[in-house]
C-alpha cells in the first residue's frame, strides 16, 4: 500500500541528490541501515486516504 500511495526517491539537500549508502547490520538478524530518502504522496487523493486511515 505504501508503494501505491507514495513516491519514494533519493533525498535532495542543497540542490544535490544524495546517493544512499547501502549497508546492513551484522548479527543473526540483519537489517538495512538507515538512509535518507524523499517520500511524497502520489496525489491529493492518496494523501487524503493516508490521513483518514485507522492505524
Amino acid at each position: 500500500m505504501v508503494l501505491a500511495a507514495f513516491e519514494i526517491s533519493k533525498a535532495v539537500e542543497n540542490g544535490k541528490v544524495i546517493e544512499p549508502v547501502v549497508g546492513q547490520t551484522t548479527g543473526i538478524i540483519s537489517h538495512q541501515e538507515p538512509f535518507k530518502c524523499k517520500i511524497v504522496p502520489r496525489s491529493s487523493k492518496a494523501a487524503a486516504l493516508v490521513e483518514t486511515a485507522d492505524l
